[in-house]
């Protein structure tokens, strides 16, 4: 299922939700959350694809300052790597991000 124009926002409270609460929600926005050994952790797994050119540029808009060359030199890579695995293969939704049409 691809959705496209969603926007996911970070909504876990860590005052309000102890570990092991099973009747709530926690969603996550990070990069390489879809690893294969990290999948059946998750109820619902979702993939959210963004061009490369884009990303970069999100990070320099936010601030990412003196680290810019760790994002060109590390992050980006490392995410060229982690897409040669498909991730979004291990997803139940693909959401249109950054970029994406």
């Amino acid at each position: 299922m691809l959705v496209s124009s969603v926007r996911l926002e970070q909504f876990y409270d860590f005052a309000q939700i102890a570990r092991g609460d099973a009747d709530k929600t926690c969603s996550h926005r990070r990069s390489f959350l879809l690893n294969p050994c990290l999948c059946p952790l998750y109820d619902v797994r979702v993939f959210v694809e963004s061009d490369r050119t884009s990303t970069l540029q999100t990070a320099i808009d936010r601030g990412v300052g003196e680290w810019e060359t760790e994002w060109r030199e590390l992050f980006l890579p490392s995410a060229d790597l982690y897409m040669l695995t498909e991730p979004q293969n291990r997803a139940d939704l693909l959401v249109a991000g950054r970029g994406t049409s």
